[in-house]
């Protein structure tokens, strides 16, 4: 199934020498890990669109297992402002720390996506 959504980038961690694993929060599935095969590279269509705190258009394929896989992404809007203020960048990362403690995998609420964007 595919499914295209607005996302919060939540972190992302390296799988391998190619891609990235990333933790989203979509307005439309809540709390997702996607796989991004070949984020990593230079010439990816996803080179830094998946960093923590931008708030991105996802088109992603959920089969199976609970990994999705990123097929395409956009940014709508970057945080990019915020990297300057060390105040303002530490809470950033709280509530999205927050955000990944508390919220279940799989369970949708919108209205804490319209808070945290």
């Amino acid at each position: 199934m595919i499914i295209k959504t607005p996302s919060i980038v939540i972190k992302a961690l390296n799988y391998s020498e190619t891609s990235l694993i990333a933790c989203l929060y979509t307005l439309e599935e809540g709390k997702v890990r996607i796989i991004a095969k070949g984020a990593r590279r230079q010439k990816s269509p996803f080179a830094g669109k998946i960093e923590s705190l931008n708030e991105i258009e996802t088109i992603y394929i959920a089969g199976k297992s609970e990994l999705r896989t990123l097929k395409e992404c956009s940014i709508s809007r970057s945080r990019m402002n915020i990297r300057s203020d060390l105040g303002r960048l530490n809470a950033g990362f709280r509530i999205l720390c927050l955000l990944d403690e508390t919220q279940a995998e799989n369970d949708p609420n919108p209205s804490i996506y319209v808070i945290i964007t």
